[in-house]
């Protein structure tokens, strides 16, 4: 049985995210919306560029402790998907596939077939993961948010790896990401959701206790895992590098293209094609995204009303700021002060 909500059918916005606020209508409706619902609060927005047709997927709520994303198929060309996801730890399981994954404003990752990888979300991130023409991919995504694994799990903190343990204790705003080789355990119970029937009564039910499976496997596991990212790091270029730094130091009111691609004596759309390889994003993107991180933890300080924050930012005015916010996060600033 198929959950109601599939990524294929879901329809973009203007700006080609999907709003999952969505799951406030959710909630008005019957059980099954009603879970489902539950997962989407933590995965704020999905948007899928050319999704191949060929593709079976299906999205499944698991007993309001989180949702999975279950993927087969052949990729006749290349696509990406895309999310922004809110304190939340996403766990992918790849059988089969090479992939390209990206946390925004920080680099590109290669993973490989057969690897658990975990990428811990504090706080509001976005990340992309580019997918090849010609790869038969098998993979599946599951999403808890931080709180409730800990929460349905027991998960002991004090023994987990330093890293981890700031992520769950919610003291590094940093992301974290963990790529292993795919533990035996929990390639059995993936095997199992992606070769289980596409057909019958029981379907949702064998997916749902296989997706909890894997989350109860994955907390036995935790407290084993590696303090490092596991991951293999394009090499980098130390122009790039240098360039991400100065505007991490001038975020308010950074240097121009120009300036910046004479600082690294770099052409200007050498710089600006470099730069979106590398990151991701554009250079002004990535100044922003700056600029809004800093603005939410300045709002959540409880210490500077709206209008300060948008000056202390470099904004000339209060509607400007919050228009810029609000496409950011999607919620306008004077949600987030703190009461």
């Amino acid at each position: 049985m198929r959950s109601p909500l599939e990524l294929e059918k879901l329809t973009p916005t203007e700006d080609g995210y999907i709003p999952l606020p969505l799951w406030q209508e959710l909630l008005t409706q019957g059980e099954e919306q009603r879970e489902l619902a539950l997962g989407l609060r933590q995965l704020r927005e999905v948007q899928q560029r050319q999704f191949p047709a060929s593709f079976w997927s299906e999205m499944v709520p698991l007993e309001r402790c989180g949702l999975m994303f279950a993927f087969e198929g052949l990729s006749d060309h290349d696509f990406a998907i895309n999310t922004r996801i809110e304190d939340m730890l996403a766990i992918r399981i790849t059988l089969q596939g090479e992939f390209i994954y990206h946390i925004h404003g920080h680099r590109k990752f290669n993973f490989e077939n057969s690897r658990l990888t975990l990428a811990c979300f504090p706080g509001n991130q976005r990340d992309t993961t580019w997918y090849q023409q010609g790869v038969d991919y098998q993979f599946i995504n599951l999403g808890i948010s931080r709180d409730l694994f800990l929460e349905k799990f027991d998960l002991d903190i004090t023994r987990l790896n330093n890293p981890l343990r700031k992520f769950f204790q919610a003291l590094d705003p940093e992301p974290l990401l963990i790529s292993i080789p795919l533990p035996d355990s929990i390639r059995e119970l993936a095997r199992q959701i992606i070769d289980a029937p596409r057909k019958g009564k029981t379907r949702k039910f064998l997916l749902q206790i296989k997706g909890l499976e894997i989350l109860c496997s994955l907390a036995d596991i935790m407290y084993s895992l590696p303090s490092h990212p596991g991951a293999t790091i394009p090499k980098s270029e130390k122009s790039l590098d240098a360039v991400a730094e100065i505007i991490r130091q001038e975020y308010i009111s950074p240097p121009s293209i120009d300036q910046l691609a004479d600082q690294v004596n770099m052409s200007r759309s050498h710089l600006t094609h470099s730069f979106r390889q590398y990151f991701g994003t554009s250079i002004m993107e990535f100044a922003l995204e700056l600029r809004m991180i800093k603005a939410r933890e300045l709002l959540h300080s409880g210490q500077h009303s709206v209008l300060t924050v948008a000056l202390m930012l470099g904004y000339q005015n209060h509607a400007n700021f919050t228009r810029a916010y609000r496409k950011h996060f999607g919620h306008p600033p004077s949600e987030d002060v703190a009461r």
